[in-house]
This record gives structure tokens, sequence and C-alpha cells, in this order.
């Protein structure tokens, strides 16, 4: 009997690391391309703002997919379908995606990005901001070719629930907008240390044979 108990312990202890160890299933929504899910020309995954003289962060609508494309892209997005303002905006590209039940700091998204139409006579430098940190890395402005500026790899700044990116441009008027291809985009599940049910009923059984085998001695 004691044998007996000796190896059953040891069974449910080694369960129990077992099932301490296993990350448990957990999904988080995956940081999309522009014009990768479109319902009636709104981008259902981006947001777009506007301003006259500088960058607004509220007031956001659904960017729309514009069209026709003459650029190689068919993911060009903006505040209208044709894309054309009777005057210069200044745009704010916003999406949002979440890391719950995902290690942050583990998380590592690459792509490229691409805008059109910055004013030549206006020194501007597209950039992007991930959670309100500081802006950084630039796009591809003219020609609307996303796939011509360089890759751009963020390992940092993530947390652990919702983020929130955005990208500032500037347009002239004309067919502006923005456009952005992923690359990748990953991250590794948090480890969940609660045993599964089935754990603890064994864990159970383990003390009830133990306090039978008291009783006997007793």
């Amino acid at each position: 009997m004691h044998v007996v108990l000796r190896k059953l312990t040891k069974v449910t202890l080694a369960s129990v690391s077992l099932s301490i160890a296993i990350a448990q299933p957990a999904t988080a929504q995956s940081f999309f391309s522009t014009g990768a899910n479109v319902i009636s020309g709104v981008d259902q995954n981006w947001q777009v703002s506007t301003g006259s003289s500088a960058f607004v962060t509220t007031g956001f609508t659904g960017a729309r997919l514009v069209v026709p494309t003459p650029w190689p892209q068919s993911n060009w997005i903006s505040n209208l379908t044709s894309g054309t303002n009777n005057f210069a905006p200044w745009f704010t590209f916003r999406q949002t995606f979440s890391l719950a039940g995902f290690n942050a700091a583990t998380a590592a998204l690459s792509f490229r990005w691409g805008c059109d139409d910055v004013p030549n006579a206006v020194p501007f430098v597209p950039v992007f901001s991930l959670n309100g940190g500081a802006a950084q890395g630039s796009g591809t402005c003219g020609a609307y070719d996303i796939n011509a500026g360089s890759v751009v790899n963020l390992t940092s700044g993530f947390l652990g629930g919702q983020n929130t990116i955005d990208f500032f441009v500037r347009g002239n008027g004309i067919t502006d907008g923005m456009g952005l291809n992923v690359i990748s985009f990953s991250a590794q599940p948090t480890v969940v240390t609660t045993p599964e049910p089935a754990t603890l009923a064994l864990v159970g059984a383990s003390f009830l044979v133990l306090a039978a085998v008291r009783r006997r001695k007793a």
C-alpha cells in the first residue's frame, strides 16, 4: 500500500507540474494590412481623422478604400473613396489591436508603409506612434509605392491589453492617403498557472487514498 501511495503521489505531482507549465489557449486580434477587410468600401480595421492645420486624434471615422486604383497597390485608404479633398489635410490613420493573453514583451511587428502626397513646399516626414509614444520611422511618400520603403520592425512599446498605433500623414488635397502591408506579427502566449479540473480531481483522489490509509493504521 505504501508503494502504491508513493507512486500515486509522484504521478499527482507530475500532473500538477505539467498543468502549470502548459500555456492555456489564447487568441489575440492580429494587426491588419490596409484593405484586408473592406465592407461597403469601409476598411473595418482602420480609422481616419483629418484636420486642416495640424494632426487630430479625435473624430475618427472608418477609413475608406480608394478607388479606382491607378497604382500597384490595391489597399490604399483615405477619408474619401476618391482620396481627393478641397484642402490639404493632415491625416491620422489609426488601428487598435489586442494582445490580451499574450506577453507584450515578446510581441514583434514588421511592416512596410507608404503615403501620398506631401506638398513639396512644406518640409514634412510621415511618422507613426505606438501607444502614444515618440513619433518614429517614416513612410515612403509619393508614387503610391508601399513596398518601396524600408521594413519597419517593432519589438518594444507594446501593452498587454489594447494597443493603438497612429500614422501621421499630410496630403496636398489630390488622391491622398496611405497604405500598409504587414510582413509578420507574433507574440508568445502568457502561461496560465491554474491547474485544469482533471488535475484537481486527481489531487483530490490522492488525498482520499492517503486519508483511507491513515484510518486503517489507526
